[in-house]
Formats: structure tokens, sequence, C-alpha cells
């Protein structure tokens, strides 16, 4: 079954590849031409206006079009041995600008063996997240500590608004965001990454604490090769 579920991504990620190259090519022309307007000094103001919202839009769709690539695609892992709490204090340091809002209780964790810039991934849409749904002077909090001495959990939390149950059971699917200007991809992307390195991903929301995202990883790498579906 797995066998099957990897032949089935790896095609969709191959059709993904051919699709995304198709749309970004005239994606550029247009662009480019928006950039040609946009440099003209008798362009009225209504239309520079819209010059702009046609860029916005742009990127957007650029953006979306990486996501697509990323969640489609298959996926290998370069791993290397890493301290985990370290690399939640790095990340938060050298990524997050509102720094100052995060709160970490880090507790000693054995060394994983995961792939760096992946679970960087994770993290940063982890924390932009829990960032943007807490109210505007609240902390969010990260914990990270050992767990049945086979894991290492690190949970997030917003102390935000409660997610309702109808739009829990949805956020990790594909293209369903409550945010505006969201692809819908992120949590569900991030649920493939820590699903390659054999890890969990869930998430919890109630009145008294707000929502929590937790993300749980082995300890020991899992017997299987570095390229996961």
């Amino acid at each position: 079954l797995q066998l099957v579920e990897s032949q089935r991504l790896a095609s969709i990620g191959q059709f993904a590849s051919g699709i995304v190259h198709e749309i970004r090519n005239p994606l550029a022309t247009i662009s480019l031409a928006l950039e040609h307007l946009g440099r003209l000094s008798d362009l009225p103001e209504n239309s520079r206006t819209r010059v702009a919202l046609a860029t916005d839009e742009i990127t957007r769709l650029e953006r979306l079009l990486a996501d697509i690539l990323l969640y489609a695609k298959p996926l290998v892992l370069d791993r290397s041995d890493t301290d985990l709490p370290a690399l939640i204090s790095d990340v938060v340091r050298s990524h997050l600008d509102d720094r100052s809002r995060i709160g970490l209780v880090m507790q000693p964790c054995p060394s994983l063996s995961i792939d760096r810039d992946r679970i960087t991934q994770v993290l940063l849409n982890l924390l932009r997240n829990a960032l943007e749904a807490a109210p505007p002077d609240g902390q969010v909090t990260v914990h990270c500590q050992p767990k049945d001495g086979a894991w290492v959990s690190v949970s997030v939390n917003n102390g935000g608004t409660p997610i309702g149950e109808r739009e829990r059971e949805r956020l990790f699917q594909p293209f369903f965001t409550t945010k505006p200007q969201g692809t819908g991809l992120g949590l569900p992307i991030a649920r493939r990454l820590v699903e390659a390195h054999g890890g969990k991903i869930g998430l919890s929301s109630d009145q008294a604490t707000g929502t929590t995202v937790t993300v749980s990883l082995p300890v020991q790498r899992p017997g299987t090769k570095n390229a996961a579906g």
C-alpha cells in the first residue's frame, strides 16, 4: 500500500510540476508587462493602483505555485543529527521580527536525525500562524520536551480565539483556509514534512487555552530510505 501511494504521489508531483511550469511562463510575461506599465511617468493614478493590485495577485499566485510543488512533489530528506531545542531558538532569533512575543520553554532533548531545512519550514509555518492568531499583545508559547523516551514533542500555543470543531476537521485539508490571502497549503505541507520524518502533528483548541499545534518527532530514525513519498 505504501508503494502504491508513493507511486501515486510521484505521478501527481510530475503532473503538478508540468502544470506549474506552464503557468509560470505566462505569469512571468504578465509580470514584465506590469513592471513596464508601473514605470510610465504619465500613467493615471487609478491605473497605477490597478497595476499594483495586479502585481500583488501575481506574487500571491507565485507563492501558491511554489506551495503546490512543495506539497505534491516527492520529498528527499537530507538528515543530520540535530538538537531540536537549539534549532527552535535559532529559528525564532533569526527569522522572526516579533520574536519578543514568543516565549520558549525548552527542556533537554535527545538528538534527532532530521532534515533541518524541512523542519525549519514547519516551525516557521506554525510560529507565523500562531503570531497571526494570537491577541495583539498576546504571547505565543513554545514547549519542547522529550516524550515517553521515544519522541520529542514541540507544542505551539497562541492563546487566541478557539477554532470551531468544523474548521478544525478541515485545517489539514489542501486549499482550505480561513485567511483572506492564505493558500490553504501551509498546514498540509507541514503535516507532509512531519510525516516524512516518521512523526505526527495534531491540533487542539478550546476557550481556556486557545489553539495548540503539537509536532512529535521520533528519537530513532525510522528504518526507511531518505527519500519520502
